[in-house]
């Protein structure tokens, strides 16, 4: 759990230095967070989430990262700075395979081609 003391350090952090890693935001906050949490609760109390419709940019921008990541939902989304991982999860589920070229599941035939 968060406290305002936590909550205004994070703010006060990540806007004195904004080019600083996760990591090094996390460890200048009082308490025991992981960078992933520090970065989830700055977007979450900075309101920097973006909501509604994504961009074509965007939609371009997650077909690429879900080839080079194959389709791992958390990779790819530590790449949008303004969207959450839920969001992205949420993009990748809800559109054709096809559009994002995600991997298919693999087949009995495959299993015994590797074995």
């Amino acid at each position: 759990k968060w406290s305002c003391l936590q909550d205004n350090a994070l703010l006060q952090v990540k806007n004195l230095h904004p080019e600083e890693t996760w990591k090094g935001v996390a460890s200048q906050i009082p308490g025991k967070h992981t960078p992933e949490q520090c970065r989830l609760r700055y977007l979450r109390i900075a309101g920097a989430n973006k909501k509604g419709k994504w961009s074509a940019e965007e939609e371009k921008q997650l077909m690429e990262l879900s080839q080079t990541y194959n389709g791992n939902e958390l990779k790819i989304s530590k790449n949008f700075m303004n969207r959450s991982q839920l969001q992205v999860r949420e993009k990748l589920r809800n559109y054709p395979r096809q559009k994002f070229k995600l991997p298919k599941k693999f087949t009995l035939q495959d299993d015994n081609h590797i074995l």
